[in-house]
């Protein structure tokens, strides 16, 4: 009967207070990983908007490069102008499959796998009471 107390007294009191702590502890974490996760994610969009910029434009004045050659009648400048535009076009596309990539590695960080599980372990030493001692003398 005493055991029974003892272990609900456990139960409602260390147990609840270790599950709340451990319930703040675990959302303190989760927000931590929402923050980081992200102001990389912002971090990456903000990188690769200002790189595919700068691409846009050097592309933009190649191919106005190109139009130039061609209108001088100068075809082989021309050729080459529009074939280095052709590799910038590829370095804008890889940096948007890189950039979804990382995006979706991002997006797996933030997703966490709890493992919850109540574990308690209830250590009670029984003595017998001073009285039921000297009662069985």
């Amino acid at each position: 009967d005493r055991i029974v107390t003892v272990a609900s007294e456990f139960e409602d009191h260390v147990v609840s207070d270790l599950q709340s702590r451990f319930d703040a502890f675990y959302h303190q974490a989760l927000a931590q990983i929402e923050d980081r996760a992200a102001i990389r994610q912002q971090a990456l969009i903000r990188h690769r908007n200002e790189k595919l910029s700068r691409l846009n434009a050097e592309i933009e004045r190649r191919e106005e490069r190109a139009r130039d050659y061609r209108r001088k009648g100068e075809e082989k400048k021309s050729r080459q102008v529009s074939n280095l535009v052709g590799a910038i076009r590829k370095k804008a596309i890889q940096l948007q499959e890189v950039t979804e990539q990382r995006l979706r590695e991002i997006e797996l960080e933030r997703t966490v796998l709890p493992e919850l599980s109540d574990v308690a372990a209830l250590f009670l030493e029984v003595r017998p009471s001073r009285g039921a001692a000297r009662s069985q003398e």
